[in-house]
């Protein structure tokens, strides 16, 4: 039988756990937003979770990602990319005027 004393040491030691996985995660984003940096991305945001991290930046200029998203947004569509960059997830927006639809005559 768990004593209540037994739970709260499971409990803290399950959180330690998870500490110790977003801290690892938290220096793979570092190293890749630094990485990203270096080769001339801007970063916008960084969000770190327990198992992986998700760092947000202008559109690149060397790297290739799939899409994820496409929205319209009033006379812009936007398209939004995604890539696995040192494991971490990497994403990006584009940007670009919505073309009126024409019709055939």
């Amino acid at each position: 039988m768990n004593t209540l004393k037994e739970v709260a040491l499971q409990m803290v030691l399950r959180m330690r756990s998870r500490s110790d996985e977003v801290m690892r995660q938290l220096h793979e984003a570092m190293a890749c937003a630094f990485h990203l940096h270096d080769r001339g991305c801007i970063v916008l945001q960084i969000t770190v979770r327990h198992d992986y991290a998700v760092i947000e930046i202008d559109k690149p200029a060397e790297l290739q990602g799939a899409l994820k998203v496409t929205r319209i947004n009033g006379r812009y569509r936007e398209v939004v990319r995604v890539t696995r960059l040192m494991g971490c997830q990497v994403e990006w927006t584009e940007r670009g005027l919505l073309t009126p639809l024409q019709r055939e005559v």
